[in-house]
């Protein structure tokens, strides 16, 4: 009911902030265990505190001619 919740202003059947947490808690798994460590989060922000490498595994590196690249990027 996502669409038609965006579509008549009313909420959706799945709670949003449950499910971006749960999301962000899977991919920080994920990203620990590429790096082989323990991360060091900022619960009010989301980001990983003093670790380089783990941090740019949570985005993307565009190239500058790439077609699909976002404006601004």
């Amino acid at each position: 009911n996502f669409f038609d919740a965006i579509r008549h202003g009313t909420p959706p059947h799945a709670n949003i902030t449950a499910g971006t947490t749960a999301a962000a808690v899977v991919h920080l798994g994920n990203i620990a265990a590429r790096v082989g460590r323990l991360l060091n989060v900022d619960a009010a922000t989301g980001r990983i505190k003093d670790d380089a490498e783990a941090e740019a595994l949570t985005h993307r590196q565009y190239r500058s001619d790439h077609w699909a690249t976002p404006k601004g990027v």
